[in-house]
């Protein structure tokens, strides 16, 4: 298994109750998929570069996970498809 990190920008506008059921959220799709979560953590609250979907602010998450090669490709997909995650990367640590 090889070590990955994954940066989730999650849209700014979401409550604290709704951001820790997206934390689990994504603890449960990296483990759904046979990864070990070692860490999720709340980087903060931070501007962006440029707009993305219409937002200028961004709440970014940070996962530290082990996992296999096809999996992740399967959690890239699935990690797309909320609407709260505005962006999401996926990289070798």
């Amino acid at each position: 298994m090889t070590r990955y990190e994954l940066m989730t920008i999650l849209n700014p506008e979401i409550q604290d109750e709704e951001l820790t059921g997206e934390l689990d959220r994504i603890r449960k799709l990296i483990a759904d998929r046979g990864g070990t979560d070692e860490t999720t953590e709340v980087v903060g609250h931070r501007r962006l570069a440029y707009p993305i979907r219409g937002k200028r602010d961004g709440t970014m998450v940070v996962s530290r996970f082990d996992m296999t090669g096809e999996s992740v490709n399967a959690l890239s997909a699935t990690l797309r498809s909320n609407e709260n995650r505005l962006r999401t990367l996926v990289t070798r640590a």
